[in-house]
């Protein structure tokens, strides 16, 4: 069967080649494992014989998430409060900004150390040509440094993340989908970190971070262009430019190539180049999946926003749902 290898697939390819990877898994699921494979427990015995875990590494990932918490409080404390008050900004604006600062302080210094490991690491190569990850591939290879401090960091981070917005933030609409995407993050990392697929995994964390830097820029010039009864007509427009950087990066990192390329090798790359007995690809592509629609699902509210827009619906960004989906709620 001659492999298809391109560095960046097409919609229609993508669907063609999932579905022949599932057949040609499926079958050979049936040919070599289902006769001794029994559920969960052949399941587990795979994750403890792969795991690259150990305990050190989950106390250090509660560890860092307690500690980006209490970075958090004091970040709020003695940096966004004191900006509020010297930006004369309303209660209600400095009840949001401190939010929008230190997520895009966190997906800034998160994406560009993604970034940093992707070309200190080689690994750049995997998003040029991202079959070439299987070609590199070993259950039982060593995990680089580098790596590790990715995953470390990002987990540590969406688990900090969960607890920030059930106890932390205000409580919007989607803040349930939220909860429910950190929830999905810290399954698919911890399960590709201690799985070994922390190739597939780096390129996940590089396509998804960049576009939450420029929402979180539209968040906070939105809140400056109006402070102390002034009109700041550069900020609002430094707010539009950033909403549409971010509506393009989503669009384009997200929704392009995070599944012509991710999950093209994720799925189509394991299955034809990977080894026979690699574990755990239909629970690793199901997560990745739901990713993407996840990622489709918000995307939705980003067009009914510029389509309202387009009307005459809504005159601003102001008027809509805030960048945040819906407008702010507490709990019940």
């Amino acid at each position: 069967m001659e492999i298809v290898r391109k560095p960046t697939l097409d919609y229609y390819s993508l669907i063609v080649l999932t579905n022949q990877s599932i057949v040609a898994y499926c079958k050979r699921f049936v040919a070599n494992f289902s006769s001794d494979y029994t559920f969960p427990f052949s399941f587990f015995k795979d994750l403890q014989q792969t795991c690259s875990l150990q305990p050190q590494n989950v106390w250090n990932v509660l560890f860092l998430a307690v500690v980006l918490t209490g970075l958090r409080f004091m970040f709020v404390r003695f940096i966004c409060r004191p900006l509020a008050k010297y930006w004369r900004l309303t209660a209600e604006i400095s009840g949001k900004l401190p939010e929008s600062l230190w997520n895009l302080t966190m997906y800034l210094f998160l994406w560009l150390n993604t970034c940093w490991t992707l070309v200190r690491t080689d690994r750049w190569k995997y998003f040029t040509d991202p079959l070439s990850i299987w070609s590199d591939f070993s259950r039982d290879r060593l995990i680089p440094y580098e790596v590790d401090v990715v995953y470390l960091t990002q987990t540590a981070f969406y688990v900090h993340a969960t607890y920030g917005t059930i106890f932390m933030e205000q409580w919007r609409k989607d803040s349930k989908v939220m909860v429910f995407h950190h929830l999905l993050a810290i399954t698919l990392l911890s399960f590709s970190w201690a799985a070994r697929y922390d190739q597939v995994g780096i390129l996940v964390l590089f396509l998804h971070d960049v576009s939450d830097v420029f929402l979180e820029c539209a968040k906070i010039f939105k809140y400056l262009k109006f402070r102390d009864n002034t009109h700041y007509s550069f900020c609002e427009f430094l707010s539009n430019a950033s909403f549409v950087i971010f509506t393009a990066s989503w669009f384009i990192f997200r929704l392009y190539w995070f599944p012509l390329k991710v999950l093209y090798t994720s799925f189509y790359g394991s299955v034809f180049l990977g080894p026979d007995d690699l574990p755990f690809i239909p629970v690793f592509n199901f997560m990745l999946w739901l990713l993407f629609f996840i990622n489709i699902y918000w995307f939705h509210f980003i067009l009914m926003l510029i389509y309202n827009l387009a009307t005459g619906k809504f005159k601003e960004l102001e008027d809509s749902r805030e960048l945040e989906n819906c407008n702010s709620e507490k709990h019940d």
